[in-house]
């Protein structure tokens, strides 16, 4: 018998590019209740990886992604299978600094995206191109590291 593959999509564009999913009108309603905040959007993948637990900080969000869970208490446990995620997977040859960023933001614990503004991505990728290839391996089957290397 096949096991069931659960994925995970993350949506590896520019923060402005980025869909978000509009909170029901049950859930706006129940908030208002509770306080006065006017955030009518849901948490994407990205915000809760920002909301994380300090005990969390050191997880890169490929990993948060895939193996973390948050329960209805609000706590996160560990999946007992992880999850396959999906993202972009921009060509290294042909958009190097989207590469890049999509591979800081899912290798390389950060607490904000904050890290996009000025391009600082670019030099945080140049730092840990050694880490961010190991912790890639995790995540994919058929990675050449030596496709990125002769670049």
């Amino acid at each position: 018998m096949s096991k069931k593959v659960l994925y995970r999509t993350l949506p590896m564009v520019w923060p402005i590019e980025r869909q978000r999913i509009r909170r029901t009108r049950k859930e706006l309603e129940e908030m208002s209740c509770e306080d006065e905040s006017t955030d009518i959007w849901k948490e994407n993948r990205f915000d809760k990886y920002e909301k994380r637990p300090e005990e969390m900080d050191e997880i890169m969000q490929a990993k948060f992604v895939a193996h973390y869970t948050r329960n209805t208490q609000g706590n996160y446990l560990q999946r007992k299978e992880p999850r396959v995620i999906r993202y972009r997977n921009y060509d290294i040859a042909i958009v190097v600094n989207e590469y890049k960023r999509e591979m800081v933001t899912l290798n390389l614990q950060f607490i904000n995206e904050e890290l996009l503004a000025d391009m600082k991505f670019i030099q945080r990728y140049d730092d840990n191109e050694q880490l961010i290839l190991e912790r890639r391996k995790e995540f994919e089957s058929n990675l050449d590291i030596q496709k990125h290397f002769k670049l």
